[in-house]
């Protein structure tokens, strides 16, 4: 010490040096910044946006706003495709995790910082691959493959919850794309009931009336020409020749070709019922009184009669139905009051 201090002088004060340079380095780490998913959930009302985020409690909630959502499982695979379908992982260093970058629809919007509380996530669904989907439901439709076509129109009701449009009238494709495919599961289900019944006189008055609502349905002309032709054959069979007449005119109603096999088939049956103008057994089905079948009994519920509704794809139900899951689309309470589901941003409204 007194060496240093001959050579130095007594200004060199060591303690306090080393206390400045302690000072000097020491390092405060900055605030962390919020996470590119927690704007995304601030940003956006929309259920797919949240679901996207991986805020899988606040899409529930949202989904049981708007809809009236009870059963979630058939939406699990969306869920998980959804959350990880909006960042993607690059590969860092060696021995480094990989690094997750978030994916955005609206990058337009993103020219600087502050904009980041508007950021959107890019979505994995679109419109587009829906309306093909629904075409192969009406493939395997015509090929008879009810299963298989239940199974895409059922695709579709779950994945429309999903999408995000931009404008009203895509809003409204998506609705009537809603609409399409509510017709056919119910017609399908029937149809696939039907099949399981036996082979009793009163299965086979039931089979009738089964067919006959599903004549009723919303389908393509091809389609209806297939369930007329069931419901004239089903009818007959029980020797109800008035109402195998009434869908046999139906019938030739539809077909353009004057020389097909069912066309033949259908005059035929007109003129037998001609010649013998009676139904043997009565049924519960009433052509000229307009009707919507009840999703779970398969009955008619004819115009200023109760009736509820599925809040998300409007499926009717007799009101005893109240506060079931709707097996029509599988998700939603039975008659519960919902506004329905969003699919636009309130912005862009």
């Amino acid at each position: 010490s007194s060496g240093i201090n001959a050579e130095y002088g007594d200004s060199i004060d060591v303690t306090s040096s080393s206390s400045a340079s302690k000072k000097d380095t020491f390092w405060t780490p900055p605030t962390p910044g919020i996470n590119a998913k927690q704007f995304w959930t601030r940003s956006s009302s929309l259920f797919a946006d949240h679901v996207a985020a991986g805020s899988f409690e606040t899409a529930m909630s949202l989904l049981n706003q708007q809809i009236g959502a009870v059963d979630f499982t058939p939406l699990k695979p969306f869920f998980l495709s959804y959350v990880m379908g909006s960042s993607v992982s690059l590969t860092g260093f060696p021995s480094s995790p990989s690094l997750l970058f978030p994916l955005y629809r609206n990058t337009q919007d993103l020219g600087n910082v502050k904009s980041r509380n508007v950021s959107l996530p890019l979505l994995p669904l679109t419109l587009a691959p829906l309306v093909d989907r629904l075409k192969a439901g009406y493939r395997s439709t015509t090929d008879g493959q009810f299963g298989e076509a239940l199974a895409n129109f059922l695709y579709v009701m779950h994945a429309l919850l999903f999408i995000v449009v931009d404008s009203k009238p895509e809003a409204n494709e998506a609705k009537e794309l809603l609409g399409l495919c509510r017709e056919y599961v119910t017609g399908l289900r029937m149809e696939l009931h039907r099949k399981k019944l036996g082979n009793t006189p009163a299965d086979a008055i039931r089979q009738a009336e089964l067919a006959s609502y599903f004549t009723h349905c919303n389908l393509q002309p091809p389609h209806l020409i297939l369930s007329l032709r069931s419901a004239m054959n089903a009818c007959h069979k029980i020797k109800n020749y008035l109402n195998a007449s009434s869908f046999a005119k139906r019938l030739l109603e539809l077909v353009n070709n004057p020389n097909a096999e069912i066309v033949t088939r259908a005059r035929q049956v007109i003129k037998f019922a001609e010649q013998n103008p009676t139904n043997e057994n009565k049924l519960q089905y009433d052509e000229r009184n307009p009707f919507v079948v009840c999703g779970i009994s398969f009955v008619p519920i004819y115009r200023g009669s109760p009736v509820i509704r599925c809040p998300y794809c409007l499926a009717s139900y007799l009101p005893e139905h109240a506060h079931k899951v709707c097996p029509t689309c599988q998700i939603s309470e039975i008659g519960k009051d919902a506004p329905g589901i969003q699919l636009i941003a309130e912005r862009e409204k």
